[in-house]
């Protein structure tokens, strides 16, 4: 593929040039070391994310398993939270209730583990709450 033009900001194309300069090192090489290190961090942040998603996923079955029935519609209360990480974060949830619907009417392993990406998925925009869009 030849070479392409994009527009940069002149106060970022500036902070890529100096930064550049400082290493030595073509623009488009800065950029490319860039995308590579935000990628693993995404992925070892995802990984960590994880595992405290299911530590607290964990926590959330046994504590449930031990209470008595508090008489409190958890869908209702779960969706009570995805409606305060809208309004209050502006963050998108994904379809959760939809897929809790399925869920409730037939569990299966494969949906399971779609629920818990897209959990996962969803505490990670949270912690990245104001770097993204």
């Amino acid at each position: 593929m030849g070479r392409q033009l994009m527009y940069i900001q002149p106060k970022l194309k500036e902070e890529i040039r100096s930064l550049a300069k400082e290493e030595g090192i073509p623009m488009s090489h800065l950029i490319a070391k860039a995308i590579a290190l935000y990628k693993a961090r995404k992925e070892k942040i995802g990984r960590a994310i994880w595992y405290a998603f299911k530590l607290i996923n964990s926590w959330s079955m046994v504590k449930a398993s031990l209470m008595p029935s508090s008489g409190r519609d958890q869908l209702a209360q779960f969706n009570t939270t995805l409606r305060q990480i809208r309004e209050r974060l502006g963050i998108k949830t994904p379809p959760l209730t939809v897929l809790l619907d399925e869920y409730r009417k037939k569990p299966s392993k494969e949906l399971t583990m779609k629920i818990n990406d897209l959990v996962k998925d969803l505490a990670v925009r949270i912690l990245a709450f104001g770097v993204e869009d």
